[in-house]
């Protein structure tokens, strides 16, 4: 068994999204996508494959045709690298290149992919072992703009499903009407989440929460930075969930300082890889804070590699 790269190939994917696109906040509609798969084969012919497919370039900084320059760089550079030694893989690019871990990801998903098949393991092992056999999943349902909200949700839960994840739209009105009509439809055992993708100012996010102060409701990314979900989080004693700002371990440690360290959504392309993921979700378990395991976007690859995270904590941790 040879586990040198020999070769790495780069594939651009573009995808559509459904119907008039994926709304966020902000009036931001995202309905074209490209992503960067990466195929890492190895001198015995072993091939691993990776992906990196950045949401949009007004989501987080990063973008698809800066995914792909990124992959190009960095590619030369792990030829003759080992798959089976992640940490030095990934000091390799990281010498090779500052930043950008949203590119990285896909070459560092390939070589985990690789390893698992080298060693006849299954991913989750390699993360620790077997948790949760059947983590739950959530469905989105979209923002107050959708009209087929109920029919979305019945048709989900056909499907067992109980957690939903819906959007905010940034105006402080409607996201409160939204937010009332949630309350009212959700059915006993069920939960949400309202993702305003950093939509809200801190003073409309305190109008947002307060309003949902009896509510079993979370709230993601109310607002943009870090210090403002903080300021936010502090004048409303209601937890919140840390997305797009908590793209890093010393990140974690500053929240669970600042004592805003409530529940955290854990995507490896926003962290700069799977590595450092896993290195976020021991902190977050060993304080006991509750976590969602999710990417901005992806085909297959991306959600098989999810769900091999997912399986490696502990139901107890895992945000329902």
């Amino acid at each position: 068994m040879d586990a040198t790269i020999r070769a790495i190939r780069l594939y651009d994917v573009p995808a559509i999204a459904h119907g008039t696109g994926q709304k966020v906040s902000g009036g931001r509609v995202f309905k074209h996508f490209r992503s960067c798969i990466v195929a890492v084969e190895t001198t015995d012919g072993t091939v691993g494959w990776g992906e990196t497919m950045p949401y949009n370039s007004n989501y987080l900084p990063a973008f698809a045709a800066g995914a792909r320059a990124g992959l190009q760089e960095l590619a030369p550079a792990l030829i003759g690298c080992d798959v089976r030694a992640i940490s030095v893989l990934q000091a390799r690019m990281d010498h090779t290149l500052y930043g950008h871990g949203y590119a990285k990801v896909g070459l560092e998903m390939a070589a985990w992919d690789a390893l698992g098949k080298l060693s006849r393991w299954p991913l989750y092992l390699h993360f620790g072992g077997m948790l949760s056999p059947e983590p739950q999943i959530s469905a989105h349902i979209g923002a107050m703009a959708d009209e087929d909200r109920p029919e979305r949700m019945a048709r989900y839960r056909s499907f067992g499903i109980r957690q939903f994840s819906c959007k905010a739209t940034g105006d402080v009105v409607a996201d409160i009407a939204y937010v009332r009509w949630l309350a009212e439809n959700l059915a006993p055992g069920e939960s949400a989440k309202l993702d305003a993708n950093g939509a809200w100012r801190v003073d409309e996010g305190i109008r947002v929460l307060r309003a949902a102060q009896d509510l079993p409701l979370w709230f993601e990314q109310p607002c943009q930075t870090y210090e403002e979900c903080r300021d936010l989080r502090r004048a409303v004693a209601m937890p919140i969930i840390l997305d797009e700002c908590a793209d890093s371990l010393s990140l974690l440690i500053r929240a669970y300082e600042d004592r805003v360290l409530d529940a955290v959504s854990l995507k490896p392309a926003k962290n700069g890889g799977i590595a450092h993921t896993l290195a976020m979700r021991d902190f977050l378990s060993h304080l006991g804070k509750p976590m969602h395991v999710q990417d901005a976007a992806g085909t297959d690859i991306v959600n098989a590699m999810i769900a091999h995270i997912a399986h490696s904590i502990a139901p107890r941790r895992l945000l329902y």
